[in-house]
């Protein structure tokens, strides 16, 4: 009898959960699209959008000529299939040696989303130059920075000696981010391409919201806007805070997912299955009014198990944590 009790409350509760869910996916007024990321676009990766509903791709290969990217824009729209971003990746453009090249190749990199037909390219303008140099635990992470000049001022409580040099190489990093973003402005907006700065896991810069809003803002642009990564900074802040602390300069947002380890270190996991409560995201995404592009950036699972994620996800019926694929 106590096992039929406890069987019955549980179908009980499932079933409240299920309704609820139902419930926010009808009141959403927010539309998400589901992407892949791959380097180029061709028969294979068009047959693995096609076979598993995905909407959009992301492209990532920075070898491609101009000429290859229009021709792939072609086959994308002949297959109803929206090319919506290129991943230009990192820019060393902290490096002095290597600032001319790296300038060239975000150039091109910018030519090449548009002639994807892509409105946005995503750019991380910095990478740590300096070997060994490492930030605080995230745990004690509270930097302070000018909001006028976003220079770091402290990144912990207390003492910040130890810190000296992370903190002068996140300040080198945000002035040559500066000058190299302010330089590719007018050429993103001659071919209308949106530079989205993301937030990176590796080298701990950036990683609190109300520095990457102050970035953005500081460039007075609406060619420079955010690409939110919601598991990169997982082990600084839940991610549904950076959409609720910048939702006018989020412009594509990337789905990994990531397990919070005792120590103030992460690994992978497959999506769900993290420390990332995606239903919490869902509701910021949608208090915040986000309409657009979502990538899925992982390859633990299949295609198709991520593209049922992703749709669980859109509508709402991911729970904090541990969805399971193919039990929905």
């Amino acid at each position: 009898m106590l096992k039929h009790r406890v069987f019955m409350l549980a179908c009980a509760f499932a079933a409240a959960v299920s309704a609820s869910w139902a419930a926010d996916a009808g009141r959403y007024a927010t539309v998400l699209k589901k992407a892949l990321i791959a380097p180029r676009l061709d028969a294979t990766v068009l047959a693995r959008l096609k076979d598993n509903g995905y909407d959009g791709v992301e492209l990532s290969d920075r070898k491609a000529t101009v000429e290859e990217a229009r021709a792939a824009r072609v086959l994308a729209e002949a297959n109803g299939i929206r090319i919506h971003s290129f991943m230009g990746g990192w820019f060393m453009f902290n490096s002095p040696e290597r600032y001319a090249g790296e300038m060239e190749l975000a150039r091109h990199s910018i030519r090449l989303a548009a002639a994807y037909g892509a409105d946005v390219m995503l750019m991380v303008p910095y990478k740590v130059v300096k070997q060994g140099v490492k930030g605080p635990p995230p745990a004690e992470y509270e930097p302070e920075f000018d909001p006028a000049t976003l220079r770091m001022t402290r990144c912990v409580r207390g003492d910040n000696t130890p810190y000296a040099d992370y903190i002068a190489e996140q300040n080198n990093a945000t002035e040559c981010a500066k000058r190299a973003v302010r330089e590719l402005v007018p050429l993103a907006a001659e071919q209308g391409v949106t530079l989205a700065l993301e937030n990176v896991g590796g080298h701990w810069f950036w990683a609190k919201p109300a520095f990457a809003r102050a970035l953005v803002k500081h460039f007075k642009s609406p060619y420079v806007k955010f690409y939110l990564d919601l598991g990169n900074n997982v082990l600084f802040c839940p991610p549904e805070q950076w959409l609720d602390m910048m939702p006018d300069e989020t412009i594509r947002l990337h789905v990994k997912d990531h397990e919070a380890l005792p120590g103030g270190t992460k690994r992978d996991a497959p999506l769900g299955l993290g420390s990332i409560d995606y239903h919490a995201i869902r509701q910021s995404i949608e208090r915040n009014g986000y309409s657009g592009w979502v990538s899925v950036e992982t390859n633990r699972r299949s295609d198709a198990e991520h593209a049922e994620f992703m749709d669980a996800f859109f509508a709402g019926r991911v729970p904090a944590r541990g969805y399971l694929f193919g039990r929905k």
